[in-house]
């Protein structure tokens, strides 16, 4: 559990003053969703994955959320499907 609970703290304080003004339930939902987003970057940045891009290997890595509650699976807004597409986290 270590492992997983020190991502979610390194997300909290990469954005905690965003975070802060959010109430506890937002805040939960809200760092979810950050969490998957930095689980997808994680991905798309290792080099087993750039290099099957970069050999033109057809591979898409999506960012879902399942939330419980709700009983929903909704995709998130960081879809990868080629090399290219790193480009987006220089922005």
């Amino acid at each position: 559990m270590g492992g997983w609970l020190k991502n979610i703290e390194d997300i909290y304080r990469s954005h905690e003053k965003e975070l802060s003004d959010l109430s506890d339930e937002d805040m939960q939902v809200a760092l979810s969703e950050l969490n998957a987003v930095q689980s997808v970057l994680n991905i798309v940045t290792n080099p087993v994955v750039t290099e099957a891009w970069e050999k033109g290997q057809k591979l898409t890595v999506v960012g879902w959320m399942y939330e419980i509650e709700k009983g929903r699976l909704r995709e998130l807004d960081c879809t990868f499907e080629k090399l290219e597409d790193l480009q987006k986290l220089k922005q």
